[in-house]
């Protein structure tokens, strides 16, 4: 993947997880000066622990790094990871650990004391460096510290059943071909080689973790480690069900189709791509039935799209396996690194799995599907920077790097809300992982939820009638960004999809299938759109339902008519009319205690500002950008000045407002 500054992961401890009974591989990396990583292999019950001691330069102070060297050093004393030295003339201490770690005490200070300390408590050397020429010292077995010529191409080994230090490709040691290929010259440590590797087994690695603060840690992980387990199986889900309902009960008013005409008329040239991952298998898969809501909707709004438009990305793979073997052997054998030693690593860790996979019997669980595959579904499809991309199911993953690292500028990722009845989505943020909890993210609505102040990511939850919904909400209203529709799809030509399926799987595609096609209206209208300014878009095309209000960012669901206007605004009359309007400068809302907000779109230089404005019985209810909320507002004064063509209206109370106009939108500023 590539990394881009502007994106930066939050931390995310990855947990391990025997899945397999042969050949179970867990990786760690962490990253070396642009990205090369530590990584840790399994092989039955041996790991590899690979650490970049350069970028440990880089995300440590120097006293933070010395606690983790000490943390590695005290590991290998404790397991007799040691070796003997004799004492030459004019040795002290400190030119003992330069000579053979390659820490200077006057550039290294704090890590070439840790280093003294734990060398004079193995030799009983009670203060000061008083050493004799002659004697015979305990040091412990540790790699060198990179020399300027070193490089990620070579590792140096220090295992439990050695007490040398072993000089190997890193290719060798990541495939475990020690044994089949020579070491280098153990004077090549020093000069080639930039990784530290540890041969210990997967509890002596954790034990490792257990012993550096958790504060230092999170600074090696997050964006400077990334966990792998290989081969990991992991069981995606569907945030829907089929239970029998009365569906009368829930029954939808009349759904919103009564759109400008210019909808039905856009030239295909106009669509973008729609990428739509699920589970596509047999006729009636949870993939066909979603694909079933995407034809519906196309279908309500006389829409014609050719069909390459809509692409069907299969995130099943033992269903079958050859084709998508095929796929992630392409994926990794294609990755282009760039020079980027992170990525090496990454292409060596993803070819040595599609290896492994090739004798990897199928689950009897269906919805199992290899981690790796999962991720490199996803970051392939986002990659080819599609309109959109929807994901109508969830799965606890271990790896960091499922979901993409940077920002395209191009796609709205829509992602289905979880079907827990009665929670929030602030609760995700307590499900983070690590070592120690061994618990993962739900994907992949966690990174669309944690990143998404800059992503355009949607987050979709289940209206299941006018003003009842299903699944998951937030207690905040905020970044659950909308409600589709989630029941009563069953009833329409394609009959895939039966009348007793709701939840969000379903809701999530309607809303995709909107956003693509406003993409489409605003492209042919030489409109160009990014990924935030559409979700802001879709949050201000909202029919509002004041019991959604705190719940959802939206406040209600989507209207088309309104997704697709192109000028600085529009106005709803109160008989449902809307035209384009522009909201000129004066204009403002005063609320409790005196405070007074311009009506216009966000600036710079200004803190706030309200952009959108509905009335509902006694009530008003405001956008406020810099929240990306809809909330209820006790208005104190008001003042909205439109134009609409030549003509100027000035509106100076709430009163003269309703009597004309349900709701005042402003989409941009006028010139």
């Amino acid at each position: 993947m590539r990394y881009h500054s502007i994106f930066k992961i939050h931390l995310r401890f990855m947990a391990r997880k025997k899945i397999f009974q042969f050949l179970y591989g867990l990786v760690i990396l962490i990253t070396l000066c642009n990205g090369c990583l530590a990584q840790v292999t399994t092989d039955n019950d041996t790991a590899f622990l690979y650490i970049n001691p350069i970028q440990l330069n880089k995300n440590l102070t120097e006293k933070e790094k010395s606690i983790v060297l000490d943390a590695l050093i005290k590991y290998n004393v404790r397991n007799s990871v040691t070796t003997t030295i004799q004492v030459q003339p004019n040795d002290n201490i400190y030119s003992i650990i330069n000579k053979n770690f390659n820490f200077s005490d006057s550039k290294d200070y704090y890590s070439a004391k840790v280093i003294s300390d734990n060398i004079k408590k193995l030799n009983n050397i009670d203060g000061g460096n008083k050493i004799y020429s002659g004697d015979i010292l305990t040091i412990p077995q540790f790699p060198s510290k990179p020399g300027k010529l070193s490089s990620v191409t070579y590792t140096q080994l220090v295992s439990n059943n050695s007490n040398h230090i072993i000089t190997y490709k890193t290719e060798d040691v990541v495939h475990n071909n020690m044994s089949y290929n020579e070491p280098m010259e153990q004077t090549a440590a020093q000069s080639q080689a930039s990784l530290w590797a540890i041969k210990a087994s997967e509890s002596q690695i954790q034990e490792i973790f257990d012993s550096i603060p958790s504060e230092i840690l999170s600074k090696i992980y997050g964006p400077a480690i990334l966990e792998f387990t290989q081969p990991h199986n992991i069981n995606v889900k569907f945030p829907d069900t089929s239970k029998s309902i009365d569906i009368e009960s829930f029954k939808m008013g009349e759904v919103e189709k009564v759109v400008d005409s210019q909808i039905s008329k856009i030239d295909p040239q106009y669509f973008g791509k729609y990428y739509v991952l699920d589970y596509f298998g047999e006729s009636c898969s949870h993939g066909n039935k979603v694909y079933n809501v995407i034809q519906q909707i196309f279908k309500d709004y006389n829409i014609e799209i050719p069909k390459e438009k809509i692409v069907l990305v299969p995130i099943n793979y033992y269903q079958n396996k050859e084709a998508s073997l095929s796929f992630l052997k392409s994926y990794y054998s294609n990755m282009n690194d760039n020079g980027d030693s992170e990525l090496k690593l990454k292409k060596l860790d993803g070819l040595s799995t599609v290896e492994n996979l090739k004798r990897m019997n199928t689950p009897s669980d269906e919805s199992a599907i290899p981690e790796k595959y999962l991720s490199a579904r996803i970051n392939t499809c986002y990659d080819s920077t599609p309109d959109v991309i929807s994901a109508s199911f969830y799965a606890t993953v271990y790896e960091a790097d499922v979901m993409p690292k940077y920002i395209n500028s191009s796609t709205n990722f829509v992602v289905a809300g979880l079907d827990e009845e009665g929670k929030i989505i602030e609760d995700l943020s307590f499900r983070t992982p690590s070592p120690h909890t061994k618990i993962g993210n739900i994907e992949p609505l966690y990174t669309c939820y944690t990143q998404y102040t800059i992503l355009g990511s949607i987050i979709v939850g289940c209206l299941m009638n006018d003003s009842s919904f299903f699944g998951i909400y937030s207690k905040n209203g905020d970044r659950v960004t909308t409600l589709g529709t989630g029941i009563g799809w069953g009833n329409n030509e394609f009959n895939c999809i039966l009348s007793k399926d709701y939840g969000t799987s379903f809701a999530t595609p309607e809303i995709a299938a909107k956003l693509f096609i406003a993409k489409a209206f605003w492209r042919s209208k030489q409109q160009t759109i990014d990924p935030k300014e559409a979700r802001i878009r879709l949050l201000l095309a909202s029919d509002i339902k004041p019991k959604l209000i705190g719940k959802f960012a939206s406040g209600g669901v989507v209207n088309l008519s309104k997704l697709i206007q192109i000028k600085n605004g529009f106005t709803e009359t109160n008989s449902g009319i809307i035209s384009s309007s522009t909201i000129m400068p004066g204009s403002y809302i005063q609320y409790e205690n005196s405070c007074t907000l311009l009506f216009q779109r966000l600036k710079h230089n200004d803190p706030s500002s309200i952009c959108g404005i509905y009335f509902s019985d006694n009530s008003s209810y405001c956008f406020i950008e810099s929240s990306m909320i809809w909330e209820k507002m006790d208005i104190l004064n008001i003042k909205i000045i439109l134009k609409s063509g030549e003509f100027i209206d000035t509106l100076n109370s709430v009163s003269e407002i309703k009597n004309k106009y349900r709701e005042i939108i402003s989409l941009s500023n006028p010139n």
